[in-house]
């Protein structure tokens, strides 16, 4: 499970209900490594339903890589919901680092 405080979380789900495919994984975890941010991996059973998001949708519709990448949290869309304040400082450091690296990561990329 995620936790607080330890960096950014990457979703996955077998159906594909988070936009995470198998090359958007690896970019986000090669951009984080890169900008050394701690990076968490969350993956739903394959038993359980969950919520999707727009990013399928999105990512079906113009063909962009998409990746579900957020901060933790705790009772989501709940009066409740809470997070933690480093979730912030990384999600910049992370989407900062995209822009920085992204050309290089993809450019290595091999597709054997």
């Amino acid at each position: 499970k995620p936790g607080f405080h330890q960096g950014m979380v990457l979703k996955h789900h077998c159906s594909q209900n988070y936009a995470t495919n198998g090359v958007t994984s690896a970019v986000v975890k090669e951009v984080a490594r890169r900008c050394q941010v701690p990076l968490q991996e969350f993956v739903i059973r394959q038993d359980q339903p969950c919520g999707g998001t727009i990013g399928p949708i999105i990512a079906s519709q113009l063909g962009v890589m998409t990746a579900d990448i957020g901060g933790a949290q705790l009772a989501m869309h709940s009066c409740r919901e809470t997070t933690d304040t480093t979730s912030v400082t990384h999600a910049v450091s992370l989407f900062t680092g995209f822009y920085e690296h992204l050309s290089g990561v993809l450019s290595g990329l091999s597709f054997k």
